[in-house]
């Protein structure tokens, strides 16, 4: 049986609640595997929970060569790649000016996320009202418009925490983000959480 890579001397265990026997639970720190080969990739627990009424129960969890985690409903059917890879991303975007923004970085890298976190800060100036919006195109038309806040202030330290999928629709890996300056002016930190998804 396989040895948990995170509890040192920690056997996993067999799960098979609504699973074929390829997952493997950890006792002590409860993280969920799937094993393939001689490897093991954690999983998320939640990606083999029981279905709510109308759901479909998962039969197999499975890994394909392209890295992507695919579920077989028992019925011949298979999933795309659930959620996504579960890796973290964090986008940070320093003293920028207002305006119409196309944000990257080394460690965001990815055109479509599940942003869990944001957060936009007046760092010099003072801007007494100002807006934001979130669009899936570099062109910011309203059509494309996803997210917008309004009437913020330098002393805001505006934040937000979500759950929201957004989708870069140019595939350039970018956040298209605009800062509208309706009184005053300044420069602002920006920051973008969230997990890739497939």
């Amino acid at each position: 049986m396989a040895i948990c890579p995170m509890c040192t001397g920690v056997q996993l265990v067999k799960f098979t609640a609504d699973a074929s026997g390829n997952f493997l639970d950890c006792p002590k720190c409860k993280a969920r595997f799937l094993g393939y080969g001689f490897t093991l990739q954690q999983v998320p627990r939640a990606v083999v929970s029981i279905p709510s009424a109308g759901g479909i129960a998962i039969k197999n969890l499975y890994k394909q060569e392209s890295e992507s985690v695919i579920y077989d409903d028992g019925e011949g059917g298979e999933s795309q790649p659930i959620a996504g890879d579960m890796t973290y991303k964090e986008l940070n975007a320093i003293n920028q000016n207002a305006g119409q923004l196309n944000l990257t970085d080394t460690t965001w890298d990815i055109s479509k996320a599940k942003i869990d976190y944001i957060r936009i800060e007046v760092v010099s100036g003072t801007v007494n009202d100002f807006d934001i919006g979130i669009y899936e195109k570099d062109t910011f038309q309203e059509a494309d418009k996803r997210y917008a806040v309004e009437d913020l202030n330098s002393t805001d330290g505006w934040e937000d925490d979500l759950e929201w999928a957004y989708i870069d629709d140019d595939n350039t890996k970018e956040i298209h983000l605009e800062i509208i300056e309706n009184s005053g002016s300044g420069s602002y930190n920006i920051q973008v959480r969230g997990t890739k998804l497939i």
